[in-house]
């Protein structure tokens, strides 16, 4: 990252050009309203890009866990503050979510980055590069999402399956 050259003003454009799933705001709401769960964003990228991205929603999330990068003099500086020795990345996903485990822990992701942090949770929302490992791998506790939306709709059935699995009787939030 030292070498990428860009202006604050350029930086700041870029940012507001992404594009986010729109449903990912519903899905915050929608996890925190009807189950009172924590939503944490576990990322390899850098916490900078995505609190910028999330704008004032980010006091809706748990936690961020992403790289830190700072803007100085032009260049960027990086922090990697969750990063392991024995794991090859930036923030290791593996022990995060091994940390912030709770009673129940759904788990999505997309990447290569997510590959092992799955093996931590008790069921996965899957897509991209992760889907196609899951299934290679032959885990049985995982679907596959393309919007937030998507999850939104599925998660009732999910959590029923899984509390069901565990032998709990009734609703359980």
């Amino acid at each position: 990252m030292s070498l990428v050259k860009i202006t604050k003003k350029d930086l700041e454009e870029f940012l507001n050009s992404v594009k986010i799933d729109e449903s990912f705001f519903a899905f915050v709401d929608h996890v925190k309203s009807n189950f009172n769960a924590k939503v944490y964003i576990i990322s390899d990228g850098f916490r900078l890009f995505i609190k910028k991205i999330l704008g004032n929603y980010t006091n809706k999330v748990d936690g961020i866990y992403a790289n830190y990068l700072y803007f100085i003099n032009n260049k960027f500086k990086t922090l990697y503050k969750y990063s392991k020795k024995d794991c090859n990345l930036g923030v290791c996903k593996c022990d995060l979510v091994n940390k912030l485990k709770t009673d129940t822990n759904i788990y999505i992701g997309d990447g290569m980055s997510d590959f092992c942090a799955t093996k931590h949770a008790d069921f996965v929302f899957a897509k991209g590069k992760l889907l196609n490992f899951l299934k290679a791998q032959n885990v049985s506790h995982f679907t596959s999402f393309s919007y937030f939306e998507d999850i939104i709709n599925q998660l009732p059935f999910v959590l029923e399956k899984l509390h069901e699995e565990r032998g709990y009787t009734g609703h359980r939030k």
